[in-house]
């Protein structure tokens, strides 16, 4: 497995270190998960830090192998162990709706993307 990062958070970031912690550490985390469950050689994650306009932009990529139903992502998981799984994604979105910004799921050609923008 590889994982690239390019980019850097702009000096102006209104998120707390324990926020910017909270969306990374998730967002990768589900990604590397990914990555384990995939048959292919090519597991690569992608991170993407950009400043656009007066926003932060994360985009984050993976390859996934099965549908995904981006609609209902963060309202359950898929871990065996549900107690103590599956608030990952609902605390990124609690972090990028305080912050009145947004947060994007889709599937392309087969590589699962996660976009936040607050």
């Amino acid at each position: 497995m590889t994982f690239s990062c390019e980019g850097r958070f702009p000096e102006n970031v209104q998120l707390s270190d324990y926020e910017i912690c909270t969306i990374l550490s998730n967002l990768v985390s589900n990604a590397r998960e990914a990555c384990e469950r995939i048959e292919s050689k090519d597991k690569k994650i992608s991170l993407k830090i950009a400043q656009n306009r007066e926003r932060l932009v994360l985009v984050i990529e993976n390859p996934v192998e099965w549908e995904v139903d981006v609609e209902h992502l963060g309202e359950y998981t898929t871990k065996k162990n549900g107690r103590e799984h599956g608030f990952g994604l609902q605390n990124v979105r609690e972090i990028v709706e305080k912050h009145k910004g947004e947060i994007h799921y889709e599937v392309e050609g087969g590589k699962f993307v996660a976009e936040v923008i607050i």
